[in-house]
């Protein structure tokens, strides 16, 4: 295991040697290289935390669109009963209110057939 490492000492100098002769610009293209990685990586965090964001606001879209169905629902509901309510309250004031006592325009009822009444 020393006599690997010692080998690896005496050769390493000769081959750096060699290498900047043929790549010279290889010192520079390692440091572009550890900056790309360093990039990418922050790149996939990026895109990891927007998969997670992407991924929550679909459920919160899907939980707005489930509510304003369900609110609709309702809204026709309400409409109905206040509808069916008004129809109620007319029955009542034809009953309960003489029409004598009514706050009608008399010139419109005069206006009217004499069977219409």
């Amino acid at each position: 295991m020393a006599a690997q490492h010692a080998l690896k000492q005496v050769l390493r100098a000769p081959a750096k040697r060699f290498r900047r002769s043929l790549v010279p610009e290889y010192e520079d293209l390692l440091a572009d290289a550890t900056t790309a990685r360093e990039g990418i990586s922050g790149l996939q965090t990026e895109n990891r935390r927007l998969q997670s964001e992407n991924r929550q606001l679909q459920d919160r879209v899907q939980a707005l669109e489930t509510r304003v169905a369900r609110l609709d629902e309702e809204l026709h509901e309400s409409r109905r009963l206040n509808l069916r309510l008004a129809e109620l309250t007319d029955v009542v004031s034809e009953l309960v209110l003489p029409l004598h006592n009514r706050d009608i325009d008399r010139s419109k009822l005069d206006a009217l057939a004499p069977d219409a009444l």
